[in-house]
């Protein structure tokens, strides 16, 4: 049956308590929210500046799984609306004690070049799959393309430009003297130091120069703001170090770590 029949005579059922309402309220919440975070959408926040001049650090965003396909849980057994750990405590907010197969749902879309997307970082085994880290990227290339990377320009499929907006690249800013001037012009260019309450780049050296300046990170339009100025010496891009692929070809390996 899919009703049950009341008994007209019977009494009346007790109220509920107050304390029993804001139970049930407080369930009833955890349970639709984890299965909103999992099934359709998740909020994130921005960590780093990786994403800068497309999002910067703190902003926030909320990402549709719906486009993609959501991915059924792995770890059935976490403390609802965390990951890896519980906030303040700093304690493990799941158990491996179950581990499910996943599968991906249908979705409405498949993923493009230039899209931003969020994922979870394959490298991370001491995680679930569905508990690494997750990060946010953009997509520059797909299955069946050819990518290289030329004197840092990108090419995708033989022709450069394959990142959209305006790509960065790091530099060495060799100057006469670090002071507040240099400081504030890099500050209203967009080159910040998010290490740095105030975000104003901090002066360095060179560990293979020795000469003194900023270690930055830009668009081609603000490098070629910077060479024309009277106070810079030099503008130079920094290569990679030995523990970077292709010298290192197996990074998370043991070449990687003696490499370092």
């Amino acid at each position: 049956m899919l009703f049950r029949k009341t008994d007209p005579t019977a009494p009346p059922q007790p109220p509920k308590t107050k304390s029993r309402e804001w139970f049930d309220s407080l369930l009833f919440a955890v349970i639709a929210a984890t299965l909103i975070r999992w099934a359709t959408f998740e909020a994130y926040v921005i960590p780093s500046p990786s994403m800068e001049h497309s999002l910067l650090v703190g902003d926030y965003l909320f990402v549709s799984k719906l486009h993609y396909g959501p991915i059924t849980p792995q770890t059935p057994l976490q403390v609802p609306l965390t990951h890896q750990t519980v906030p303040i405590l700093n304690v493990k907010s799941y158990s491996e004690l179950i581990q499910l197969p996943t599968y991906r749902l249908p979705g409405f879309s498949s993923i493009k070049r230039n899209d931003v997307v969020v994922f979870h970082v394959p490298h991370e085994a001491q995680y679930p799959a569905d508990l690494r880290t997750n990060y946010i990227k953009r997509c520059i290339a797909i299955a069946g393309d050819t990518l290289s990377i030329r004197n840092g320009e990108i090419f995708l499929n033989g022709k450069p430009g394959a990142i959209a907006g305006s790509p960065q690249t790091t530099y060495f800013l060799e100057v006469e003297t670090p002071n507040d001037e240099v400081r504030q012009a890099l500050h209203d260019q967009g080159v910040v130091d998010y290490d740095q309450p105030d975000g104003y780049p901090v002066a360095g050296t060179d560990p293979e120069t020795g000469k003194l300046g900023y270690f930055i990170s830009c668009p081609a339009t603000v490098a070629e703001f910077f060479k024309k100025q009277p106070y810079v010496k030099s503008l130079t891009v920094t290569a990679p170090g030995v523990q970077l692929f292709p010298d290192v070809a197996d990074f998370h390996g043991s070449g990687a770590m003696s490499a370092v």
